[in-house]
C-alpha cells in the first residue's frame, strides 16, 4: 500500500499565515472605522497609500466627500484603519507638533501636547538602520542626529560635485539617445544613484568606484521592503536584503577606516559627516554615519528617479506648446557652461521644477502614530499608537489653490509675487523637524536632468 507524501509543514504554515492575514486585511478594510471619523467610500481597501501616490486628485475628492471638509478621514492602509490628514493645516500640524493649548487650525482642533512618532514596519527599520534620522523617535537623539547629519548638506559640497553631475547628465542622455527604445525610469535611477554617490564620496575616485559597485546591493535592499512574512534565515527577499545591507555597511566602514588612517584633507559629504560636531562636542559614530548613508540612498534614489522620469513624460506629453517653447528658448539662450547659481535661477526652468514637484510629489505620503495618551482630535478620542497618514501629495490637487490641478501648467509659478506663496502650499519634501535632509541635492538633480546646454537639449528633444 502506498501512502501520499505528508504535506510540507513549512508550506502549510506559510499558506495559513497568508490566508489569515488576507482575511483580516479585507475585513479591517471594509468593516472597521477609526474613532468615529468618516470612512472614505469603499474604505480604500488594502491600497490606500498606493492609491494616494498614483491618483492624488481622486484620493482627495474621495476623502473630502467622506469628511465633509478638507481635513481628515478614515482610510485603510494594508488593512489597518488610519486617520488620514489631507488638508493644508492638518498636514502642517502632522509634520510638526502642537506647542500649547487647545489649538484650532482651520477646521482642525487638536489637543495640547499631542506628539506624533514616525511609524515604520520593524523590518523597514532593520533595513534603514536603527540610527537613521527618518526612523529615530527619541526627540533628543533625533535632534542630535539631524543637526550633525545636516552639516554634510552644504552649498559648498553641491558646488564641488556640480561639474561631475553635469558630466553624468550628458553621459546619461547620450546613452538614451543611442537606443531605439529606452526605459527612462531606469536611466533616471542610475543618474540619481550616481549623484548621491558623488555627493557623499566624491573626494576620492576609488571610493566612487567602490560604491558604484554597491548599486546591486541597494537594489536588493529595496526589493526586501515588501517581504513581511519569510524569516530572515530562509533567505527570501528580506533575508537577501539584510545580507546586501550588511555588505554596504562593511564597505562604508572600510572607507571611513581608510580615510581616518590616511588623515588626508578631503571635502565631500562623508568627510563632513566624519568631522561633524555640535555645541556639546558630540560627534557621529560609525554606525550612525553608515545608517544615515543607507537611508539617504534609499530615500533619494527611487523617489528622485521617479520624479525625473515623470518630468520627461510631462515635457513630452502634457505641457502647453507655448510654455514648452518658452522653456526651450530659455535653455537655448543659457550659456553652455552656466554655473549652478544661475542655473537654479532660470525662471521658466524653476517654474517647471516647482510644477513637477506639485503634480508628482517625491514623497508619496508619510506615516505617523500618536505617541501621547488620552488625545482628542476634532473632538474625538484617539488611542495611543493610533496610525496617522499624512497625505501631502493631495495638497497639490486642492482646486481652491491650484485651479485645474490635473493639468501641468508653468504659469502657476511664473508670477514672482505668487510663486513662493503657492510653493509653500504643497510641501513636496515634508515640513518641520522631519523635512527631507537631502532636498537641496534632490532639487539640483531635477534641475540638472532638465538638460540645459544646446547639446543636451538636442539630445533630449531627439528622445522626445
Amino acid at each position: 500500500m502506498q501512502f501520499p507524501n505528508p504535506p510540507n509543514v513549512a508550506v502549510l504554515a506559510s499558506a495559513t499565515v497568508i490566508i489569515t492575514s488576507a482575511v483580516y486585511f479585507i475585513y479591517g478594510s471594509i468593516f472597521r472605522s477609526t474613532n468615529g471619523f468618516a470612512t472614505a467610500k469603499g474604505g480604500l481597501p488594502l491600497v490606500g497609500h498606493t492609491f494616494l501616490s498614483m491618483k492624488p486628485k481622486q484620493f482627495r475628492i474621495t476623502l473630502s466627500a467622506a469628511a465633509g471638509h478638507d481635513t481628515a478621514a478614515n482610510v485603510s492602509v494594508f488593512g489597518s484603519n488610519t486617520l488620514c490628514v489631507f488638508g493644508y493645516d492638518s498636514v502642517k500640524w502632522a509634520f510638526g507638533k502642537v506647542k500649547a493649548g487647545l489649538q484650532t487650525i482651520a477646521h482642525f482642533l487638536v489637543q495640547t501636547g499631542t506628539l506624533l512618532n514616525s511609524r515604520w514596519f520593524p523590518r523597514w527599520i532593520a533595513l534603514l538602520g536603527l540610527h537613521s534620522v527618518p526612523v529615530v523617535n527619541d526627540l533628543a537623539l533625533h535632534k542630535r542626529l539631524r543637526g550633525l547629519a545636516g552639516q554634510s548638506f552644504t552649498k559648498e559640497i553641491l558646488l564641488q560635485c556640480y561639474p561631475q553631475l553635469c558630466s553624468t547628465v550628458h553621459k546619461t542622455l547620450t546613452e538614451m539617445s543611442m537606443k531605439d527604445q529606452t526605459y527612462v525610469y531606469e536611466h533616471s535611477k542610475q543618474f540619481t544613484y550616481t549623484a548621491i554617490i558623488l555627493f557623499v564620496f566624491g573626494a576620492r575616485e576609488v571610493d566612487i568606484e567602490r560604491m558604484q559597485l554597491q548599486k546591486d546591493n541597494f537594489t536588493t535592499l529595496v526589493n526586501g521592503l515588501l517581504d513581511f512574512i519569510l524569516p530572515e534565515w530562509m533567505n527570501g527577499p528580506f533575508g537577501r536584503a539584510m545580507k546586501a545591507r550588511n555588505a554596504i555597511v562593511r564597505m562604508v566602514k572600510q572607507i571611513m577606516s581608510e580615510r581616518e588612517s590616511e588623515q588626508a584633507a578631503l571635502n565631500d559629504g562623508l568627510s563632513k559627516l566624519m568631522d561633524a560636531t555640535n555645541d556639546d562636542g558630540e560627534t557621529l559614530t560609525e554606525d550612525e554615519i553608515a545608517d544615515n548613508i543607507v537611508a539617504l540612498v534609499f530615500a533619494g534614489n527611487d523617489s528622485t528617479g521617479a520624479t525625473i522620469s515623470s518630468g520627461f513624460y510631462f515635457l513630452v506629453n502634457e505641457m502647453d506648446p507655448q510654455e514648452r517653447a518658452m522653456l526651450e528658448e530659455e535653455i537655448r539662450s543659457a550659456p553652455a557652461n552656466i554655473d549652478m547659481s544661475l542655473l537654479l535661477a532660470l525662471p521658466v526652468l524653476d517654474a517647471f521644477i516647482r510644477e513637477l514637484l506639485r503634480i508628482k510629489s517625491p514623497i508619496g505620503g508619510a506615516m505617523r502614530e500618536i505617541a501621547s495618551d488620552n488625545v482628542t482630535i476634532m473632538g474625538r478620542p484617539m488611542k495611543k499608537h493610533s496610525a496617522v497618514m499624512i497625505a501631502n501629495p493631495a495638497l497639490g490637487f486642492d482646486e481652491d489653490v491650484f485651479p485645474e490641478p490635473e493639468k501641468f501648467k508653468l504659469s502657476r509659478f511664473l508670477n514672482t509675487d505668487s510663486k513662493n506663496d503657492l510653493s509653500s502650499r504643497y510641501m513636496p519634501f515634508g515640513h518641520g523637524s522631519r523635512q527631507c535632509l537631502g532636498m537641496a541635492l534632490a532639487r539640483l538633480e531635477r534641475v540638472l536632468d532638465a538638460p540645459w546646454s544646446p547639446l543636451e537639449l538636442s539630445l533630449f528633444l531627439t528622445l522626445a
